[in-house]
């Protein structure tokens, strides 16, 4: 059935591309529109459930237990980027262009230093467990499901990384599509059972119980291309160019959580649940666009030599999809929350800002992958410093903003929406770089 759907659509994707760029496709792009196609299918159907999921949780849940969940993805958040360092894109780099036995030393290399680190900050987190419930406004409990969530959230998209490399796109499509239908089923299993007395700890519990399910299957399925060595050479190079990268997952933990752990301490919870149930819809689409393509198009940008006609194609194709793309994801938003129940009002001054939010981080990402896919250490250190710069600017005004104005979701959200703007510019001027040597 799924052969049989990816070669009608062949050939109709083939049309379009000669529409739009007015030449034939090359090899390179039937590769990765053929695992593209794999994740479209597995994605698209992997993308409703956890809709539905997301639905369902806000709906049982409340506006401000759905507030105090946006604050625990922002706590295991703060744990992955302590965990991962980074290491998740900078494999597909290395690895890419390795060999066999490279691409084994690189991944085993990664879950050797991976295990001693958890170890590490395990303890560093027990040990400040006080002062990170108090920034984070959250119960004991909730670190130590956050902290084992990102353990096995982070080296499972490790691996999920490594099976992409070695072209297991149906694999993973089936496995992710999987772990939706078992949130799906046991959230409303959860629900039926314990009715009212269901809580936000039945719902995290049932997200990390997922993810390390999907981490034991990937792993058994991966363990035949594991050497289970250290490598200090190849653990050098990885931390070196992650050093680069460091900075773009701090910044994108500051401009995400940050705002959230902000918009908790000036607003209100309940203002929060509101925000997350928005940012959730807003992301229906948007989160998993990128998605599917940083599952196939990151990995073939690595790989492949010409850089400038991917720029080209971008350039090409953001004229067109712009207006639909704000349309659509409002639309998406207005219908949306109404599903979440009528504790959660419909706001169109929240609505719009999102949409262009969703827009921005859509762009700034797809050029951004361009820039870090080959590009030189000294591009990509500047092109994320530069990043960073704006983060701090935003906080900084969000800050000044709050001495002198009521401050409203809807403020925080045209401030992310600039911040946003002015990085997918920049990346886009980062790829003009390239483009020039």
């Amino acid at each position: 059935m799924f052969e049989i759907l990816k070669q009608k659509s062949i050939p109709i994707v083939e049309s379009l591309h000669r529409r739009i760029f007015g030449h034939e496709m090359s090899e390179e792009m039937r590769k990765f529109l053929g695992n593209l196609s794999i994740s479209f299918f597995g994605g698209a159907f992997y993308s409703v459930l956890l809709f539905i999921v997301s639905i369902l949780a806000g709906r049982f849940l409340g506006p401000i237990d759905y507030g105090k969940y946006a604050l625990y993805v922002s706590l295991f958040s703060f744990f992955t980027i302590f965990l991962s360092f980074g290491l998740e894109t900078t494999i597909i780099r290395l690895a890419a262009k390795a060999d066999a036995d490279m691409r084994k030393k690189i991944i085993s290399t990664f879950i050797f230093f991976f295990f001693v680190n958890a170890i590490f900050w395990s303890l560093i987190s027990f040990i400040f467990k006080s002062l990170i419930v108090k920034i984070f406004g959250l119960p004991v409990l909730f670190i130590f499901f956050a902290l084992l969530f990102s353990m096995t959230n982070s080296i499972g998209m490790i691996i999920e990384n490594y099976l992409k490399l070695l072209n297991k796109f149906l694999f993973i499509n089936i496995i992710r599509v999987c772990q939706g239908l078992f949130l799906l089923v046991f959230l409303i299993l959860l629900r039926f059972l314990f009715g009212e007395i269901f809580s936000l700890s039945w719902f995290i519990f049932l997200s990390v119980a997922a993810s390390l399910l999907v981490l034991v299957v990937y792993f058994l399925k991966a363990k035949s291309y594991l050497k289970f060595i250290l490598d200090i050479k190849t653990l050098k190079e990885l931390l070196l160019f992650s050093s680069f990268l460091f900075l773009s997952v701090i910044s994108g933990y500051l401009i995400q959580s940050g705002t959230v752990i902000l918009i908790n301490k000036f607003i209100g919870l309940r203002d929060l649940g509101l925000y997350n149930a928005y940012y959730s819809l807003s992301l229906a689409i948007t989160g998993q666009v990128i998605g599917f393509f940083v599952a196939a198009y990151f990995p073939a940008l690595a790989q492949s030599t010409n850089k400038v006609a991917a720029i080209k194609k971008i350039d090409k194709m953001i004229p067109i999809i712009t207006l639909p793309w704000l349309i659509i994801s409002s639309l998406i938003m207005f219908f949306g929350i109404k599903l979440y129940g009528t504790s959660y009002p419909l706001d169109i001054g929240i609505i719009v800002p999102f949409s262009f939010y969703s827009l921005f981080y859509l762009y700034g990402v797809l050029y951004g992958y361009i820039v870090i896919s080959n590009a030189s250490n000294i591009l990509v250190r500047n092109m994320y410093a530069i990043w960073f710069l704006i983060v701090v600017g935003y906080f900084f005004v969000l800050f000044l903003l709050s001495y002198y104005l009521n401050m409203t979701v809807q403020i925080v959200l045209w401030a992310q929406v600039i911040a946003f703007g002015i990085n997918a510019f920049l990346n886009r001027a980062y790829c003009d770089k390239i483009i020039n040597n």
